[in-house]
């Protein structure tokens, strides 16, 4: 009898050995996981900031050569209008 109680007990010590193994495991990989996900989240986090930066630049830079192109025209339009009065002697309508 006592031989088969030291084999129930290797069996037993084996047993637990092994749970405390799959679970450890399932801990050690789980945190990995976890940070390799925090990892990628704060890539992507970082690439949408840049991405956001990066259109705001642009829009300034819209806005500002559209403004340079309004007063561009407006300029043209009043050199030809001083043209026409001046050299040809036509009424143009004040523009605003």
């Amino acid at each position: 009898m006592g031989s088969d109680a030291v084999t129930i007990e290797i069996a037993l010590l084996v047993s637990l050995v092994g749970i405390f193994l799959s679970i450890a495991t399932f801990f050690i990989g789980r945190q990995g996981s976890a940070r390799a996900e925090g990892e990628w989240k704060g890539q992507l986090n970082q690439k949408l900031t840049n991405f956001s930066e990066d259109l705001k630049e642009l829009k300034e830079l819209i806005e500002e050569n559209s403004k340079n192109n309004r007063d561009s025209i407006r300029e043209i339009h009043e050199r030809l209008d001083e043209h026409l009065r001046s050299e040809h002697n036509m009424a143009v309508a004040k523009r605003r």
